[in-house]
């Protein structure tokens, strides 16, 4: 079964920002667990750039991606 363009550019544009929150909550586990707590600032702003896009879509009311 074939996917369409426009719904398979959806699931990358969908997998991508799931790969930057999970990469960015892993980092900020570890330098926690580290105290290097200027990296967990630095992950803080990096997941917020991610979340601040994505939250502003669905408030629109727009289709992800």
């Amino acid at each position: 079964m074939s996917i369409p363009k426009a719904d398979n550019d959806r699931l990358i544009h969908i997998n991508f920002t799931m790969n930057e929150i999970h990469d960015s909550a892993d980092a900020i586990y570890e330098h926690l667990i580290d105290r290097e707590y200027a990296q967990v600032l630095y992950y803080i702003d990096n997941l917020q750039l991610v979340l601040k896009p994505l939250e502003e879509t669905i408030r629109d009311g727009e289709e992800v991606m």
